[in-house]
């Protein structure tokens, strides 16, 4: 039977890719920056002296978690304290390093010790100056067990960080690290508010960046305003708030009311809500790509500890048709679980393809059948039925929860979903109290935070680990490592093409889809850097015309 199974396997794959080629569907799209219009044509159009002022108005759909940047783990609170801080070095619109904090840094010819040499002048926002100490602050913070930081997998490849004055910093690393620039863009902590104090400071956050935090009332709003000592120029915009509203319907029309000036629009809203003749006067629409979503496996599970579960599940979605009939084609099925931004990847591996006669095939070779004719397999008595938690909010995953479960449901195998709320969603999660979970996620550039082994949560050890399906597998840890510790970038790619067909192989979570973000900016705000990743650069340039200006 299991010579029958692979077999079958490799012809459903070798016909449905050759078909998939012919049609050009289910290849991995590249990623999209588009406007309606540019920025630089609309400065073209109008042009309107550059002043200060205004407060920008930025609905959010689910209220922040923490706003620590150490121990974060939700979108929403990273959107917002990436205004407060900064890291040494950030990446500019094509995602290369560039420095920030960090005004140069110098590699050693073995690759193994960089020196970071620091920006002089500048300042935290209680006037405190920002000196290299506050960079060994951040690690020591991080590598402490009781932090729990999420950042902590990052660093393990440093060996020693070393203060040589107060603005120049080195590190060395145990190995030769793929990343050892890349992970510094995490934010660094001030050390003379929090050495010797309590690290949960989501009440009052202080950073280096371009707006200060004012206040925070939960699940209302949260303001910050700008920084007036900013290294690199005060902003323009005075005033950023944050407003809570957890109902599209009714965000939407706060925004068709210009109570709001930047909005996420779900396909449905953008396609036949958003009226071209009055919605686009008021509206420019930005459109890139940045999250995944998944629907991960809870390993410690029994069901899913089957391989022949994982993949059944995966082969019975069709992932196409959620892209094509939930976003209006506004998105596509990636072939890889890891962002395509940063390098070139195997483009010859394609996604698993949608085959339901394949999924009933694994399921009967693992031993389940509808004996008692509902629909529903079952094996040594007990029914093939999973729930799945999901963030209550976002329209647009919870329509595709609903199509996943149908899809499921055709070839026999019950899926519940459950609805929580952010901050319930996460306690979840890391006390592994889930069957399955259907997420987004950043499409982060290396994917061992997310699979290797030592990324399990185990809060016994004070770990929080972003390995949320508790995978373990010595084949996948021993290709994150190499990867990791291999800088050729040639090398790299051809293990990460090794990892990425053992996870398809193996099937710890399914990438459902990419969904374009689909942003509404308000015509008022000029001066926005589009990348393929998201508008949230050079916060410091932003500006709205002083004609246009409505909050005083």
């Amino acid at each position: 039977m299991e010579c029958l199974v692979r077999e079958f396997k490799k012809s459903c794959l070798t016909m449905i890719s050759v078909l998939l080629l012919l049609s050009g569907c289910g290849q991995e799209k590249p990623v999209r920056t588009a406007t309606e219009k540019t920025t630089q044509n609309r400065l073209q159009e109008q042009e309107m002296h550059i002043t200060y002022g205004d407060t920008i108005c930025y609905h959010m759909d689910a209220d922040a978690v923490d706003l620590n940047p150490l121990t974060s783990n939700d979108i929403y609170s990273e959107i917002i304290y990436r205004f407060i801080f900064n890291g040494l070095i950030g990446f500019d619109s094509n995602h290369k390093v560039i420095g920030d904090l960090a005004e140069s840094w110098d590699i050693s010819k073995d690759d193994l010790e960089v020196i970071f040499h620091l920006r002089q002048g500048v300042k935290w926002h209680d006037g405190t100056d920002f000196t290299a100490s506050d960079v060994r602050f951040t690690y020591q913070k991080i590598m402490d067990p009781a932090t729990m930081s999420k950042k902590l997998y990052n660093f393990v490849p440093v060996e020693t960080i070393e203060v040589l004055d107060r603005s120049s910093i080195r590190v060395k690393y145990r190995f030769r690290f793929a990343d050892r620039l890349k992970i510094w863009d995490v934010c660094i902590v001030p050390e003379h508010l929090y050495d010797n104090r309590d690290f949960s400071f989501s009440d009052h956050p202080v950073g280096t960046g371009p707006f200060r935090f004012i206040d925070w009332k939960p699940h209302e709003q949260i303001l910050l305003e700008a920084n007036p000592d900013f290294f690199k120029g005060r902003p323009f915009i005075s005033r950023f708030l944050f407003k809570y509203i957890p109902d599209f319907t009714v965000a939407f029309q706060a925004l068709r009311n210009s109570e709001l000036d930047m909005m996420f629009l779900n396909a449905d809203q953008y396609v036949k809500q958003a009226d071209p003749e009055q919605f686009l006067k008021l509206y420019d629409i930005i459109r890139y790509t940045s999250y995944m979503t998944v629907l991960g496996y809870n390993m410690q599970k029994p069901v899913f500890k089957d391989r022949r579960v994982r993949l059944a599940v995966a082969s019975a979605i069709d992932r196409e048709s959620i892209v094509r009939d939930t976003f209006g084609g506004y998105g596509y099925v990636p072939a890889r679980p890891f962002s395509p931004l940063y390098r070139k990847y195997d483009n010859e591996i394609r996604p698993l393809p949608f085959h339901s006669e394949y999924s009933r095939l694994l399921l009967k070779d693992a031993g389940w059948a509808d004996t008692d004719g509902d629909g529903i397999l079952e094996r040594d008595g007990e029914k093939l039925r999973f729930q799945a938690i999901v963030v209550h909010g976002n329209d647009k995953r919870l329509l595709a929860a609903e199509q996943v479960k149908a899809y499921l449901a055709e070839v026999g195998i019950d899926m519940q979903l459950e609805f929580l709320e952010l901050g319930a969603f996460m306690r979840r999660i890391y006390m592994k109290d889930f069957d399955a979970l259907l997420t987004g996620m950043i499409m982060e550039d290396d994917p061992y935070l997310y699979l290797h082994s030592s990324q399990i949560t185990d809060l016994s050890k004070g770990r929080m680990g972003m390995n949320l399906s508790s995978f373990s597998d010595p084949r996948m840890d021993d290709l994150l490592d190499r990867a990791r510790q291999t800088v050729n970038e040639k090398e790299r790619n051809s293990i990460l093409s090794d990892f990425h067909m053992l996870f398809n192989d193996e099937q710890p979570a399914t990438v459902l889809y990419v969904d374009e973000t689909i942003l509404a900016v308000s015509r008022r705000i000029r001066n926005i850097s589009v990348a393929s990743d998201g508008v949230f650069r050079e916060l410091e340039k932003w500006y709205v015309p002083k004609e246009m200006q409505k909050y005083r």
